[in-house]
């Protein structure tokens, strides 16, 4: 059963409609990933685990987080993202940026490179 061992929960709670990700300094690493029945899972590895949980809802190229329960490492998350096609779009492995906002009047400080993305709207 190595290297998966029998269960495998992240399967378990859903299908994977958009993975992003960024790798930042020292190896840390943010992976959120938005699920077929409306709910997400941000993990942040960095000296430790983070896991963000919620569910979201989307409009148009934006993606409403609501519900959110974060982690022990942080008491606040993104109100919204926006799905963002860039000049290396046509690049199959990374097809956009997911650009994170805390409020409407906030300036993005925090992009992932978009991995997957299997959502049924016009981004």
């Amino acid at each position: 059963m190595y290297p998966k061992g029998l269960i495998d929960f992240d399967r378990l709670s859903g299908k994977d409609l958009l993975i992003a990700e960024r790798e930042g300094a020292a190896n840390c690493m943010t992976v959120l990933k938005l699920k077929n029945n409306y709910t997400f899972i941000q993990r942040d590895v960095c000296f430790g685990i983070n896991e963000i949980k919620g569910t979201y809802e989307i409009q148009g190229d934006t993606i409403l987080f609501k519900d959110v329960k974060t982690g022990r490492m942080s008491d606040h998350y993104y109100s919204y993202a926006i799905v963002k096609q860039t000049a290396s779009s046509l690049n199959k492995k990374y097809p956009g940026e997911l650009i994170l906002y805390k409020s409407k009047s906030d300036h993005p400080d925090r992009a992932l490179a978009i991995t997957k993305n299997e959502l049924n709207t016009l981004f």
